[in-house]
């Protein structure tokens, strides 16, 4: 990586297919090469993905506890309804602690060898 001294220690997060290569979440990056998108989905794009069916079914399970439409003061329900939320998405397990916190934590610990990422330890990281 660019300004990156040898020897110094960074930690970046991956994403991981819990060894599911196809399926309808391991095949991910397959079908986001194949919709054409201009631009590559990068190491976070499974994230946004992830974070954006959050917000979805949040507003769903909203609109399925108010009769079929979405309630008045739903921005103030999203909290509390994406933090009762629980699906499997292309990361992994998708769901939320008290403080709004995902637990599904992995991280990767790395550094730089001879000009060259290496990796340390990588796995899920406790709270």
């Amino acid at each position: 990586m660019k300004g990156t001294k040898l020897g110094s220690v960074g930690m970046r997060t991956f994403f991981s297919l819990n060894g599911r290569g196809s399926g309808e979440n391991g095949d991910f990056l397959a079908r986001y090469r194949e919709a054409g998108y201009p631009q590559p989905a990068g190491w976070y794009g499974p994230y946004a993905y992830d974070a954006a069916w959050s917000l979805i079914e949040a507003v769903k399970s909203l609109v399925k506890a108010n009769g079929g439409t979405l309630p008045r003061n739903a921005r103030a329900q999203m909290p509390r309804a994406v933090a009762r939320l629980a699906f499997d998405g292309v990361t992994g397990r998708v769901a939320f602690d008290g403080y709004g916190d995902t637990g599904n934590r992995r991280l990767t610990v790395l550094s730089v060898d001879a000009g060259r990422w290496a990796t340390v330890t990588s796995g899920p990281a406790a709270p």
